[in-house]
């Protein structure tokens, strides 16, 4: 703009907004990838390999944390998810035996990764587990799920805030990963984008004020898990020598 009545002697000193963009806001899809977009499986030992896996075909799904963060942190964040699920299937801790074991694993440059790996990569694979569930090629056998702590605590820095209020956010994006959600869309980083907790960028997550689940991720585990799973007392990944053969 060009002021009125400029003094010359101090408009060269006059402060000077930044330029930057202005979007409009996104109204494309925003929930995460289903069944076929979920995370990469990681490849068993075997030749040709195809490790489908889709979804968990047992319920509670045991989880197990040795990382350093406060089991308050693991068992909110399963609560949370728990309350979106549709009593689809629910996340439980345990001490000993597990199907999801989240830890500490630093050096990874970003704040979580998730490995997920399919029945075929079992010994159970195409029999039915102990809860009389097949073992099949969409069957998930184990998660585990890496938290890099010390990058956590510098994202959490940079936006003002600590390592244990910024960590959460962190545990429940990768436990959505976990029960085999995908990332959303990320496009310009915008608040209008974020309406799942499944948008790839923690920052962007923290900034917006979505640190839970939201209706976005229940449509998309419905679609995941269309009814509800087999319910197990104990961990459900494995079978016994007689369990009968399925597909």
């Amino acid at each position: 703009m060009t002021p009125d009545n400029p003094d010359m002697l101090w408009l060269p000193y006059s402060p000077r907004l930044p330029l930057f963009n202005v979007y409009a806001n996104y109204t494309g899809p925003s929930c995460p990838g289903g069944p076929g977009q979920s995370t990469t499986n990681e490849p068993c030992p075997t030749e040709n390999d195809p490790n489908s896996a889709r979804r968990w075909i047992w319920t509670p799904v045991l989880y197990k944390t040795t990382s350093s963060l406060s089991s308050s942190t693991f068992s909110t964040a399963a609560a949370d998810w728990n309350s979106k699920t549709n009593n689809k299937l629910s996340l439980a801790s345990s001490t000993s035996a597990y199907s999801i074991l989240l830890f500490d694993r630093n050096g990874l440059g970003f704040n979580g990764k998730t490995w997920t790996w399919g029945a075929w990569c079992h010994s159970c694979f195409n029999r039915r587990n102990q809860c009389g569930s097949c073992f099949n090629a969409a069957a998930v056998w184990t998660v585990q799920i890496g938290l890099d702590l010390p990058f956590m605590y510098t994202a959490a820095g940079h936006l003002g805030t600590n390592l244990a209020a910024y960590a959460p956010t962190a545990v429940v994006h990768e436990l959505g990963h976990a029960l085999r959600l995908g990332h959303t869309a990320l496009i310009d980083g915008k608040c209008s984008e974020v309406k799942s907790i499944m948008y790839p960028s923690g920052s962007v997550l923290w900034g917006c004020g979505v640190s839970a689940p939201t209706a976005c991720d229940t449509a998309v585990i419905d679609v995941v898990y269309p009814s509800p799973v087999t319910s197990c007392a104990s961990a459900g990944n494995f079978c016994t020598s007689s369990s009968p053969s399925c597909s």
